[in-house]
């Protein structure tokens, strides 16, 4: 577990950083972002690897999936990173009207549907490839990092002003 609290902490320190600049829009915070990012998903692989234990077998016929299905993930990241900047942006100007707020809904619902219906997809493309319960555990953990990752976020973000 001391490995999933260093994940956390680097997730935690990632947002507050992002969120207490500003989110500004700038190539150097862009990249710094990115940097943070691949970080991530360099300490995500090693967690899963951690957890899984996965044979030689197992190991080619996982690790392409994964990276597959994480490269898919990340284009959705990418979105979700953009919409918590619009947010960011509109609320740091008091500029939050209905029609924002509206859009913003809208989009952060489609984002939500766009990750379960990708999630759905790969589960079923890796029970094609591996045991139930492997592809169980594996989407255990991820579900896991997610949420340690959207709690360390959405606490950052403060509510639409009234």
């Amino acid at each position: 577990m001391n490995y999933l609290k260093t994940i956390y902490y680097l997730i935690s320190f990632t947002i507050v950083t992002s969120l207490s600049t500003g989110i500004s829009a700038s190539d150097n915070f862009n990249e710094v972002l990115q940097l943070d990012r691949a970080k991530l998903e360099l300490k995500r692989e090693n967690f899963i690897a951690k957890t899984l234990m996965l044979s030689t077998d197992e190991s080619k016929q996982f690790w392409p999936l994964y990276k597959e299905y994480r490269k898919a993930v990340s284009n959705i990241d990418t979105k979700t990173i953009q919409l918590l900047k619009d947010y960011a942006k509109s609320y740091n100007n008091n500029e939050v009207s209905n029609e924002i707020a509206n859009r913003l809904m809208s989009e952060f619902l489609q984002v939500d549907l766009s990750r379960i219906n990708l999630k759905a997809r790969y589960m079923k493309k890796f029970t094609k490839k591996l045991p139930a319960k492997l592809v169980w555990r594996y989407f255990h953990a991820e579900n896991n990092l997610d949420t340690m990752i959207r709690y360390a976020y959405i606490s950052q973000i403060p509510l639409v002003k009234q």
